[in-house]
């Protein structure tokens, strides 16, 4: 019996199945292969197999892995030290912040301890005080008493806007501004009359010498003052004999045109540890080379009318001095008086 051409089927291996004819049947793909393909077809599904085995093993690999190694738990611990980084230095400003409000609040608090000391001092040398000047200190040891346990008033305020909340030092607006209202005296004072060689500049803030050095100029101030404590502060911007420079008082109706040292209605301080008390020379006793006036020194003059004295403090050194007046030589009103006397020397207020 003979099998009919058109019904044989052949190897699905051999080329344009002109080869042997098919054999074995793969249930997979159901091609026929012949004796020598169907073992290099068992072969392919074999290397298949191993491909397959292969991706298994490491998608095992992956799941028996420590979850430390997550992708997300690298972030979220990058994530940890950036805001524990934030937090430190967050941490750091707000204890350098809180350390310079407490110094300079206690720098001004000690400016205070030390006018009155200076004042309590002086009284007990000359003997020249009453009641009054008992009662008058008693209530201002009591201020800065209190001053001192409530001065340092702050906040620590969390911003919102970080995931991280961050703190930061914030004094308290409304106790700071009493606590400035207590402690400063400054005033609205401006340059406006002169005598000698003296520019002012468009706002008179700024008065600049422009003589030469056989002159002098003579700046007086514009407000005037008859009663309480009142602060002009001045700033060295420029000097080439800070000796000869002069801050002090006059009275309203003196003459400018007189000698400032032979005016006996002057009183002041010069560079030099010296001091002009109506129209009298004399150095201060505690003299020294740091006591004098310098380049970029800035002065605090304050005309303290209920005690009738004037006081000079430089912020660089940290001294006092006060002058007590006599109103008989400078009566009320009194203006505060600058004297320049080198080519290019410039005082400002500031």
């Amino acid at each position: 019996m003979t099998t009919d051409k058109k019904n044989r089927k052949y190897c699905a291996k051999c080329v344009d199945n002109q080869g042997a004819s098919g054999l074995f049947i793969c249930d997979g793909c159901q091609n026929m292969f012949c004796v020598r393909h169907v073992n290099e077809h068992q072969a392919e599904l074999s290397n298949q197999l191993e491909i397959v085995i292969y991706e298994h093993d490491s998608i095992q690999q992956q799941l028996s892995q420590s979850s430390s190694d997550h992708v997300l738990l690298q972030k979220i611990n990058n994530w940890e030290i950036k805001s524990i980084e934030k937090i430190q230095i967050a941490a750091e400003r707000a204890r350098n912040d809180l350390q310079q409000l407490i110094e300079k609040t206690n720098q001004r608090l000690s400016k205070i301890c030390t006018d009155i000391a200076v004042n309590l001092r002086s009284a007990s040398k000359t003997k020249n005080f009453s009641e009054t000047d008992l009662e008058e200190w008693r209530t201002q040891l009591s201020e800065l008493k209190n001053n001192i346990d409530s001065a340092i008033s702050c906040n620590l305020i969390k911003d919102k806007r970080s995931p991280i909340y961050t703190i930061k030092i914030e004094a308290d607006s409304a106790a700071n501004q009493i606590l400035k209202k207590q402690l400063s005296y400054k005033v609205d004072d401006r340059f406006c009359l002169i005598c000698g060689p003296v520019q002012l500049d468009c706002n008179a803030m700024r008065s600049t010498y422009v003589g030469d050095d056989e002159g002098y100029g003579r700046i007086r101030g514009q407000q005037k003052y008859s009663q309480s404590r009142n602060t002009i502060r001045f700033k060295i911007e420029k000097t080439r004999s800070p000796q000869a420079l002069f801050f002090g008082i006059t009275t309203s109706n003196a003459d400018l045109d007189q000698r400032l040292w032979s005016d006996p209605a002057t009183i002041g301080w010069c560079g030099d540890n010296s001091i002009w008390v109506h129209g009298y020379h004399d150095d201060i006793k505690s003299q020294s080379v740091d006591d004098r006036f310098q380049f970029g020194d800035i002065l605090q003059l304050t005309l303290n009318c209920d005690r009738n004295q004037i006081e000079l403090y430089n912020e660089r050194t940290d001294k006092t001095h006060i002058q007590c007046v006599d109103l008989k030589e400078t009566p009320f009103p009194w203006h505060f008086l600058v004297g320049l006397c080198s080519y290019g020397d410039c005082v400002n207020i500031v």
